[in-house]
């Protein structure tokens, strides 16, 4: 049970207690309530904000249909993001505290605010007077600053991350872009490009949008690709530095007074854009001054886009030497090189050598090796411009010609390319259209095929595996020959065949029947040597049974390719003599361990 002490000194601590909770506690003012800081407003409605610096600086920005346009102190493209950016902080800021009219210590200049160091107004539509936030110095206590309401006693105390919103404002908030193009881009019709004497003029067509060289004269075919990415590029350019906006200001020690270079865009004869560049910027030897005339202002870009238009006109022309044709409206090739070639497409699509002789041709080799290397030819360089007499490049007798014809009644020429003598790194060339003498790259010229035989179809057999009646292989000094006996059974003289040896042959056989070239590489009988085929002695004779008759075919190998196939030559049906041609390197590995180990040592011969 509780004794009665206990209480007593319980009740005696309870009044201590309270006592001190009543006396002694100093619980200090109360903090004051927070009044409401801005009045609500939609960032979608204002249509002006103004920076006012101590009444001297004042930055002014008015929105417009494509954005927001600076009218002070100077008028030029404004940027979106900086006033939309203050807008959403002026919605979103908290004061952290408030201090009472009765309770500030002295005078509003003590604070900053009389006058203030920055106010900031902004505008909404009819909605009365601007309203103003008033800014003025930062507090004693880190990362605070002090401001007033417009209209209302008393300071508030904000974070001073506001301010960055605000900061250098007068540069941040202006368009960069040194030619605020993007909606007109379609509009532009030319580029100009002036870099000491020299003037490249780029014009485009407002019918099929292509783009000419048209200065220097004469006119030449533009990289459409390239220029158009040169437009994107400029449409984009920046400037790092807003470095005066007085149209006064002496240009001399930019090197603005007789620019380096000078790069316009046009609409017609009316110029969108201009931008001049001037020297280095002794400080960042990476940038240079530019002036842009729209404005009248001195900034610092990047010297690499002055370097890029003064690229070579060259770099402006299409190098490409034809004009894009699918091949399917491709009726007729005329090639005068090697032979006196002439191809010929029927209406189904199934192409034909035609001249000299007439051979299947294979449509992968037509399309591919030729037609595609055709449009994909480009010149290395453009050697003469204004050409008088084109026998001193050999293009009054080409080496070589390559003709394209389209579909149609007249068979009309669409694409014609010659070649002349050779020069240093490739030959001169030029376009059936064009008075101009080009350099193509000797490796680019080699691609093109120059005899009928690169052409022609690559199957050369075809035959099933039980056609074939007697094989003779020889494989160096070893050779044997396998015969089908009155069974059909394959043997062998002198030595019986394995079970697996008569498991491999017809896959041999089947492969053989099937074969074709992977690549055509020379013709003539004094290629063989070239190619190790008579040095190496290896070869497949099949005799096949077809109506009776005995029908022979037979393939002698040579070295191996750089492509890891291997040299060959074969009988050819279509008599067209000797042709070295490359034989499946995977299929010679499938004979290199069939057919070519059934070889035996021949009668007195020590071979291994």
């Amino acid at each position: 049970m509780i004794r009665k002490d206990t209480i007593w000194l319980a009740g005696i601590a309870l009044a201590v207690l309270v006592y001190t909770l009543v006396f002694e506690v100093d619980r200090g003012p109360a903090k004051p309530e927070i009044p409401p800081f801005l009045d609500a407003f939609e960032t979608a409605q204002v249509n002006a904000i103004e920076l006012d610096e101590l009444g001297t600086n004042v930055l002014r920005v008015a929105r417009t249909s494509d954005g927001w346009q600076m009218e002070q102190p100077v008028e030029y493209p404004g940027r979106t993001d900086g006033p939309k950016a203050l807008l959403v902080a002026l919605k979103k800021i908290q004061p952290l505290s408030f201090v009472p009219e009765e309770k500030v210590e002295s005078d509003y200049a003590s604070y900053g605010l009389s006058p203030p160091r920055l106010v900031v107004r902004w505008e909404s539509g009819n909605a009365g007077a601007p309203k103003e936030l008033s800014i003025g110095d930062v507090t004693s206590q880190e990362g605070t600053l002090y401001a007033r309401v417009t209209g209302q006693d008393g300071l508030f105390i904000l974070p001073i991350t506001f301010i960055r919103h605000v900061g250098n404002a007068v540069k941040r908030w202006r368009d960069a872009r040194l030619a605020p193009l993007a909606a007109q881009r379609n509009e532009i019709t030319g580029i100009s490009i002036r870099s000491g004497p020299r003037q490249v003029v780029l014009q485009r067509s407002l019918t099929n949008r292509l783009w000419q060289v048209v200065q220097p004269a004469p006119a030449k075919r533009g990289d459409v690709t390239r220029i158009e990415q040169l437009l994107d590029n400029v449409l984009l350019w920046e400037a790092a530095d807003f470095t005066s906006d007085d149209p006064k200001v002496d240009l001399e020690p930019y090197g603005l007074h007789s620019p380096v270079a000078e790069l316009a865009l046009l609409k017609g004869t009316n110029r969108l854009a201009t931008v001049q560049f001037g020297n280095a910027d002794t400080n960042q030897p990476d940038f240079v001054y530019a002036r842009l005339l729209n404005h009248t202002n001195v900034v610092v870009v990047q010297k690499k886009w002055l370097d890029e238009i003064r690229a070579p006109v060259w770099n402006y022309c299409d190098h490409r030497l034809t004009s894009v044709i699918t091949p399917s409206a491709v009726a007729r090739v005329e090639v005068r090189a090697g032979d006196n070639m002439v191809l010929s497409q029927s209406t189904n699509g199934v192409w034909r050598i035609t001249e000299p002789v007439t051979l299947p041709a294979d449509p992968v080799l037509v399309e591919q090796r030729l037609l595609q290397n055709i449009m994909q030819l480009q010149a290395d360089k453009l050697e003469a411009e204004v050409v008088g007499d084109f026998s001193k490049y050999g293009l009054t007798e080409p080496s070589a010609s390559y003709t394209l014809r389209t579909r149609g009644g007249t068979n009309a020429i669409h694409t014609q390319i010659t070649f002349g003598t050779g020069t240093e790194g490739g030959f001169f060339a030029r376009r059936r259209d064009e008075g101009f003498v080009y350099v193509v790259g000797e490796n680019a010229r080699r691609a093109l095929p120059s005899y009928a035989y690169e052409l022609r179809e690559r199957r050369l057999w075809s035959f099933l595996a039980n056609e074939v009646a007697k094989i003779t292989v020889v494989n160096g000094d070893r050779s044997t020959v396998l015969q089908r006996n009155s069974s059909g059974v394959w043997t062998r003289p002198g030595q019986q065949l394995t079970p697996a040896d008569l498991r491999t042959l017809p896959l041999q056989l089947s492969l053989l029947g099937k074969m074709r070239a992977e690549a055509w590489t020379a013709s003539g009988p004094d290629k063989l040597s070239v190619y190790g085929i008579i040095e190496k002695r290896q070869s497949i004779t099949l005799e096949l049974l077809r109506e009776g008759k005995v029908v022979e075919r037979k393939i002698q190998f040579g070295k191996r390719s750089p492509n890891g196939h291997y040299y060959a030559v074969a009988t050819d049906p279509l008599d067209q003599g000797v042709v070295v041609f490359e034989f499946s390197g995977n299929i010679y590995q499938g004979l290199g361990a069939g057919l070519f180990p059934m070889a035996l040592p021949q009668p007195g011969a020590g071979g291994n």
